[in-house]
């Protein structure tokens, strides 16, 4: 493997230096037409009756054993023959990593033979297949492998599909600005057109979520809009796929203006649900969730109502505890976008769409599904003791129970995240706070007093005004109780 060598060592050599030492490398090998010994067809005989058998591993030791005994007889087209052929064996039986990279390292063993261009092409294409939850590492050895294509073969039949592949690896990633970047280069007769506009949309959703200032939105509009409005005197005849898209990302960074953007975001959502054609599923969902949101946002209850049953035919008192608590954020947190998450969870959730993960269990609270989000929080709580927010939530669940044991299971999280907190910090008088509410509700008045007198003396500043208006509240329901 004498190219690998040479090309890792040395990646940042001049292209000049790298083609000498590439054309010193392939003078070893003979040409492809040398004729192999009688041993490599035994080999590869022996390969095909393992093969048969669905003895994959044997298969491709054999045509290992096989491609060195060529190798070594310098018939070096037959041994990258019948290395591609391990290659797509193993990629055939699923193997798809191993299979990458012996794709990967036949093409560096001869670089000059006119197969191994295509052959680094298909390591890209069969490794590009695995992406999907991959861990980082995996697509930095994807992106090795593409600028390593373009760097060798730059002038392959699969360069133009690796240099667009590059494209699609920072979409993957996420790197919004260099996304938008690359594909604002891209023109209507490049053949990737259509692909560059939905990444376009892709940039700025991830963009918008970000930053979500009036000048991100401006700019966001002035290159969305027009994906929209081909006519800009009238709404389209016919919706795309790509037109919905682009009205749903425009709309949820208008609502997200609050009352300068809400009337805009929602007249796009309107037409973008209600003009022909149909809309997918999917995107209904989401786009008739943002809507909801962004009518609970401006006050239109009766409407709001109405959006929500057309995406969610359960019971009538599910969709106003969802309306209701969806209302309650919105108050505490003005995000519509945010709500609108949310909410789609919250949805999922009804319809048994749960995850393990604090979101899922938050969606339930908000579904009105205490005892099902209960259980989830009491598995998180135990696979996450420092996930401060996770216990809060769990404690606060549980507090609100009508049932004496959960909220004596309250009482003790809350003095778990007490004692977790740091003492007289913001978090720490939280939890004592939480603590005295708790014995009130639960009757230990005379507890409670005791705590608040131990407050006082180990903390006296009670945590600033409005942490000490809390104290002091709490004082007055002792106060009254005993009169």
């Amino acid at each position: 493997m004498l190219l690998v060598t040479l090309f890792v060592a040395s990646p940042c050599n001049a292209q000049l230096s790298l083609d000498a030492e590439l054309d010193r490398a392939a003078a070893r090998y003979a040409p492809a037409a040398t004729p192999a010994p009688e041993k490599v067809d035994a080999l590869v005989a022996e390969a095909a009756e393992h093969y048969r058998a669905k003895r994959i591993d044997d298969a491709v030791a054999a045509l290992d054993r096989a491609a060195g005994v060529a190798f070594a007889a310098e018939a070096t087209g037959k041994a990258f023959e019948l290395s591609l052929t391990a290659a797509e064996m193993l990629r055939k039986a699923g193997s798809a990593a191993e299979a990458a990279e012996r794709f990967h390292q036949a093409a560096l063993s001869n670089t000059r033979d006119p197969r191994a261009a295509q052959a680094h092409a298909t390591a890209i294409e069969v490794l590009g297949a695995t992406l999907d939850g991959a861990p980082a590492e995996r697509l930095d050895q994807y992106a090795k492998l593409l600028d390593q294509h373009l760097s060798i073969w730059p002038e392959s039949a699969a360069a133009n599909t690796v240099r667009w592949r590059r494209v699609e690896l920072v979409a993957r990633r996420g790197q919004w600005d260099a996304l938008l970047a690359a594909v604002r280069s891209v023109g209507p007769d490049d053949p990737h057109f259509d692909r560059s506009r939905e990444l376009l949309v892709s940039a700025y959703a991830g963009l918008l979520v970000e930053d979500r200032s009036p000048k991100r939105f401006d700019a966001a509009r002035d290159e969305l809009q027009p994906l929209i409005f081909v006519d800009p005197r009238a709404w389209p005849a016919e919706w795309s796929p790509l037109q919905r898209e682009a009205a749903l990302v425009l709309a949820r960074a208008a609502v997200d203006q609050h009352a300068e953007g809400l009337e805009y975001g929602k007249r796009l959502l309107v037409h973008a649900l209600d003009d022909p054609p149909p809309p997918e599923p999917a995107w209904r969902r989401r786009a008739a969730t943002l809507l909801v949101v962004a009518m609970l946002a401006g006050g239109e209850m009766t409407e709001a109502d109405d959006w929500l049953r057309s995406v969610y035919k359960g019971k009538s008192a599910e969709r106003e505890q969802l309306l209701i608590t969806t209302l309650n954020h919105l108050r505490t947190d003005p995000g519509v976008g945010a709500g609108a998450d949310r909410l789609l969870r919250s949805l999922g959730a009804l319809e048994g769409e749960v995850r393990q993960d604090a979101q899922s269990a938050a969606a339930l609270v908000a579904a009105g599904r205490d005892n099902e989000a209960l259980q989830l929080y009491k598995q998180l709580a135990a696979e996450r003791p420092d996930d401060r927010g996770v216990q809060i939530e769990y404690a606060k669940l549980l507090g609100s129970s009508t049932d004496a044991k959960d909220r004596e299971a309250s009482l003790g999280r809350w003095r778990l995240i007490e004692s977790r907190s740091e003492a007289g910090s913001d978090g720490w008088f939280e939890a004592r706070l939480q603590r005295l509410r708790l014995l009130i509700a639960t009757g230990k008045r005379n507890d409670a007093k005791k705590l608040l007198a131990l407050t006082r003396l180990l903390a006296p500043t009670l945590g600033g005004d409005e942490r000490r208006a809390e104290f002091e509240q709490i004082a007055q329901q002792l106060e009254q109780a005993s009169q």
